[in-house]
């Protein structure tokens, strides 16, 4: 199989994704962008690649180059990404696809368009600890799902507010849009979508913030099941960050993309003829019940789903769409914390 030429533009986090692609069997870095020398220079010099000085100069010379993976600010993820699948190129595009619904949806109709994929970089999908969470919801073995939380406490320094982070132009946010989108997703990617919030979101310590470095909102999914979501980037402690989601007949958490909670007891009204049949295993002294659950295979990267995706026709592990609900939730954080009301995500974009 060919491999499939990657080029990264954003050489901040995208130095580690320009590592992945040079890693990943299948896959060639053939070029790299960033308006910073030392960083372009670094990476042409570890991967043996071509480097540009800017987006509009690598599209220039971007004939070899079939997948553009954009790790830029968030603001700019859709401007980018269109102009490369107008250009005929598929995209990988780091979280989130953009800072407003609206334009998130046109990158989405554009690449749909222009005949190309768009493949979405929510790392925390391909581990197992997600997919044995998502498993274990879906295929009912927590019973009917009650309640899920989010709680993110991180730390980052004011001097990465000293650029375009946590600015509303660049950012779209702060702790929710920036970092917590991550947990979003997966707490949307397990139990369905959010349909209102109620928020509380400010700057409480640092000067060069204009966002906000913590977010404390309330939930109600679709599904009736409820949940919250606490994010700070001014916790000073060691970084902690927990999803889990609680049912009639378990609980499951993934704290720093690990199992931490794994929780079950069996349903009413199973015999142990069911049991034996492979729905549970049987109990030990004392013991949780243990489900019987399937799990897909999964990609070891949004590289490897991309050529997965692009080479073998596969569906993305997470494509455009899906990507804007995240979105949708974090701006209805923001717009319930400004109004002092309970606010509905817009979830009716497609």
């Amino acid at each position: 199989m060919e491999e499939l030429r990657i080029a990264v533009v954003g050489l901040g986090m995208g130095m580690n994704r320009a590592k992945i692609v040079h890693d990943t069997p299948g896959a060639r870095l053939v070029a790299v962008a960033d308006l910073i020398p030392a960083r372009r220079d670094k990476a042409a010099e570890q991967f043996g690649c071509r480097a540009h000085e800017s987006f509009d100069e690598l599209m220039a010379h971007a004939d070899d180059v079939e997948v553009v993976y954009v790790m830029s600010e968030s603001g700019r993820h859709a401007d980018m990404g269109m102009a490369a699948a107008r250009a005929g190129k598929h995209v990988i595009s780091t979280k989130p696809i953009d800072i407003t619904v609206d334009k998130a949806i046109e990158f989405c109709r554009v690449c749909e368009e222009c005949g190309v994929r768009l493949l979405v970089d929510f790392q925390m999908r391909y581990t197992e600890a997600v997919q044995k969470m998502r498993a274990a919801v879906q295929q009912g073995a927590l019973g009917k799902p009650l309640f899920g939380e989010v709680r993110m406490k991180w730390w980052r320094g004011e001097d990465y507010y000293e650029g375009w982070h946590g600015t509303w132009e660049l950012d779209g946010g702060g702790s929710i849009m920036n970092q917590a989108v991550h947990f979003i997703d997966i707490l949307q990617y397990c139990l369905g979508d959010v349909d209102e919030v109620y928020a509380y979101s400010g700057v409480h310590a640092h000067v060069n913030c204009e966002t906000e470095d913590m977010t404390n909102a309330l939930l109600k999914f679709a599904n009736g099941a409820e949940g919250m979501i606490h994010t700070q980037t001014n916790f000073r402690g060691k970084n902690y960050d927990l999803v889990e989601i609680n049912g009639t007949q378990g609980a499951v958490a993934v704290t720093l993309n690990d199992l931490s909670r794994w929780e079950f007891v069996p349903p009413e009204g199973r015999d142990e003829k069911w049991e034996a049949q492979g729905g549970y295993t049987k109990p030990t002294q004392g013991a949780a019940y243990e489900p019987a659950l399937s799990l897909p295979e999964t990609p070891a990267s949004a590289v490897d789903d991309a050529i997965r995706t692009i080479r073998g026709g596969a569906t993305p592990f997470c494509d455009g769409w899906q990507a804007i609900r995240s979105i949708a939730v974090g701006l209805a954080c923001y717009e319930s914390a400004r109004s002092g009301q309970p606010v509905k995500p817009r979830m009716d974009y497609r």
